[in-house]
């Protein structure tokens, strides 16, 4: 899956692993939101990093959320967006610009907050920086 395939939609890129501490309770606390904004946009993409398929998917299989996983098997686009701690998520624009980041576990509001000012900018247009 590539970005550019979501044109249009905000995009929470999420990097993960099943040993992550605060990786299991970030993602079950994320699905009610997920579910509410997803009609108005939003994605979530979350990237196992350096993981099994096997192990995945006893991981997914779970915990039961319907946004999508994906294998980040070499850590290659973990090192793209610069990972360097578990749970981090990157907040990607409808342009594909990369707006913000949350290194550690993120709880429910401040991400909804993140992803509906994201959201909101469609009716307004982005913010200008200082």
């Amino acid at each position: 899956m590539r970005l550019g395939d979501l044109g249009g939609q905000v995009v929470a890129v999420r990097f993960w692993a099943d040993w992550c501490a605060y990786c299991e309770s970030e993602m079950k606390a994320l699905e009610p939101v997920y579910r509410q904004l997803h009609p108005q946009g939003l994605e979530i993409l979350a990237i196992n990093v350096a993981q099994d398929r096997d192990t995945v998917l006893r991981f997914t299989k779970r915990l039961d959320f319907s946004y999508p996983a994906l294998l980040d098997n070499e850590s290659e686009v973990a090192r793209r967006y610069g990972v360097i701690g578990l749970p981090m998520t990157v907040f990607v624009d409808r342009r594909g610009r990369v707006r913000g980041k949350i290194l550690g576990e993120s709880d429910p509001g401040t991400f909804e907050a993140m992803t509906r000012a994201l959201l909101d900018e469609e009716a307004t247009g982005p913010k200008e920086g200082p």
